[in-house]
């Protein structure tokens, strides 16, 4: 399963095939003096400084519905193979899909992967209008002084199986995904998710690990370094965690890799490469320096 967003090259093939109407209109509406021939002429040589010729196999290469069908038939994996795009959500959603199969002995391996690019402009403007960007070079999680993220791109892959079954066919063992939560709210008329539906997405995560808020030292954030979205995230993390340990004073460190990798809006890197980045952690005992602490709390 991969976890995938909208790619704007495919608007470029719209533009190619749409490029004769739009002479058309050209010709008609600014009263462009020339003859077919010469017409013909300009039009293939914007369409072919636009892109290059379109084919069958480039054609194809632009479907990102055929994605995961293509690395499956790569490594040989049989089973289901499909993409799933859900904005922020796409590469947990992949590794949801994964664990629930695995669960559900459907299948006895998982190839989970998400990938992000920003390399295209109209991404990043898009992105500029739906989510406020940074006035500094880096970006300042839960910081008082922080005013926006920064674009950032990135890509992961996960391999999982039943514990059991890794155990029996001796794999090294990375981690152990115990529960995942998830929860939607806010209308279409709010700007942002809720707290009540993170706090809930929290709790479904700790339901199902039997685990309590007790048992947990570190938590990998969003952190995107917006200031609506940390406050929001604050808040919430806050509720559940104070509600959680009334009976003893706890302490839980958080983290963020936006001031590392910036924020691949679509496909977050939080999302899909915090696994890989806590099992770094503790498997090497090492720590990513950020530039800007400390903190303005």
């Amino acid at each position: 399963v991969i976890g995938m967003d909208f790619d704007y090259e495919a608007t470029n093939f719209h533009l190619r095939w749409n490029l004769f109407n739009k002479f058309s209109f050209f010709k008609k509406n600014l009263n462009i003096d020339v003859d077919d021939t010469k017409m013909l002429r300009w039009q293939r040589a914007l369409q072919d400084a636009l892109s290059p010729q379109l084919t069958h196999e480039r054609t194809l290469g632009a479907l990102g519905g055929i994605i995961a069908s293509r690395v499956a038939r790569e490594f040989r994996l049989g089973g289901p193979c499909f993409t799933v795009s859900g904005e922020e959500t796409s590469g947990m959603k992949a590794l949801e899909i994964g664990v629930r199969s695995l669960q559900q002995n459907e299948t006895d391996l998982f190839l989970v992967g998400a990938v992000d690019l920003a390399g295209d402009i109209r991404k990043v403007l898009t992105i500029s209008k739906s989510r406020s960007l940074t006035h500094f070079s880096e970006v300042r999680p839960f910081d008082r002084l922080s005013d926006g993220t920064l674009p950032g791109e990135g890509a992961a892959a996960l391999v999982i199986k039943r514990l059991d079954k890794a155990l029996n066919d001796g794999d090294r063992i990375y981690a152990v995904i115990k529960g995942i939560g998830c929860a939607s709210g806010g209308g279409i008329d709010a700007d942002s998710i809720s707290k009540n539906a993170y706090v809930r997405s929290i709790k479904s995560a700790f339901d199902e690990a039997k685990i309590s808020s007790a048992d947990v030292g570190f938590i990998e954030t969003h952190g995107s370094g917006d200031p609506l979205e940390d406050a929001l995230e604050s808040e919430a993390l806050n509720a559940y965690f104070i509600n959680g340990t009334k009976t003893k004073k706890m302490d839980c460190a958080i983290g963020s890799l936006k001031p590392t990798v910036g924020y691949p809006n679509n496909l977050p890197l939080y999302n899909k490469n915090f696994l890989p980045y806590v099992v770094y952690l503790f498997l090497y005992k090492k720590l990513l320096l950020f530039l800007h602490l400390p903190m303005r709390l």
